[in-house]
């Protein structure tokens, strides 16, 4: 089992590896991708319900919550409850999600080209 979860950790070291001069051209910060997809699969979820789904401190939320909507990413709409604010992905941040997922797609399948048979059969197990 050891064997799994250091093939695991080596992988996500090395997409995130590759992937932040992507998001450093894209305009966005490591993290900021995962809420942004949640947001585009889930439009119009709150930043308490982001905050149980990713299960991250309110304020590391907000902060990112922030950038995405300064940089026209994300809109949040009115709500009656000021704490329950919807927040809804613009054309832009869809645009950019897609962009992001290319990017992890192709990076994984050039990841997976130097994995070994071995590594591949761990890998798909779990």
């Amino acid at each position: 089992m050891n064997e799994f979860y250091e093939l695991n950790r080596d992988i996500l070291i090395l997409m995130t590896h590759k992937l932040q001069p992507i998001f450093h051209q894209l305009g966005i910060y490591s993290g900021q991708e995962i809420f942004l997809n949640i947001i585009a699969n889930n439009n119009g979820i709150t930043a308490i319900e982001l905050a149980n789904i990713t299960n991250r401190k309110r304020s590391t939320i907000t902060k990112a919550l922030q950038s995405l909507e300064k940089n026209g990413y994300i809109e949040r709409r009115t709500s009656d409850d000021k704490r329950k604010l919807p927040i809804y992905i613009t054309e832009k941040g869809k645009k950019l999600n897609a962009e992001i997922l290319k990017n992890i797609k192709n990076i994984w399948a050039d990841l997976e080209k130097k994995l070994t048979a071995e590594e591949k059969k761990l890998l798909s197990i779990y």
